[in-house]
């Protein structure tokens, strides 16, 4: 996958840009970019090489919710699996013990990034409260 793809589903609604300096498997060229949503609430983030515009790992979550979607590409899993292990960090973990999903498609996961950005949930499968429901509802799609 590349950058520029990620900035089309995101419609390119940056929120910082920084270099990357958290694990080295990604090597010396690797910047990370945060997104917002339309309604300028952080969504997501993406792991690139600045050089070859070539896409690592892209975080994403559904603000208001527990849900958080990653994608990581295969060409990089096995060096980043390991380096999370030598840092003792769960690679699957988002925070406390909430789970990202792990999407294994870059195109189901740029699909993601467009409903997520645009606030329009249709393709996602998350589960929102319904305010003012008797039992807060859940409403599945």
């Amino acid at each position: 996958m590349k950058l520029l793809e990620v900035m089309n589903a995101t419609k390119a609604r940056v929120s910082t840009s920084i270099q990357y300096d958290h694990y080295n498997c990604f090597g010396n060229n690797a910047s990370v970019i945060e997104f917002k949503d339309a309604d300028g609430l952080y969504c997501a983030s993406c792991i690139y090489d600045t050089v070859t515009h070539d896409v690592y790992h892209i975080t994403a979550e559904v603000p208001g919710t527990e849900q958080y979607f990653q994608w990581l590409a295969p060409q990089w899993q096995v060096d980043y699996i390991n380096e999370c292990k030598e840092n003792n960090v769960n690679p699957d973990i988002v925070i406390d013990d909430i789970k990202y999903e792990n999407i294994i498609l870059g195109d189901l996961m740029l699909a993601y990034l467009a409903d997520i950005g645009d606030t329009y949930y249709d393709n996602l499968p998350i589960k929102l409260d319904m305010p003012g429901t008797i039992g807060s509802a859940k409403l599945v799609f």
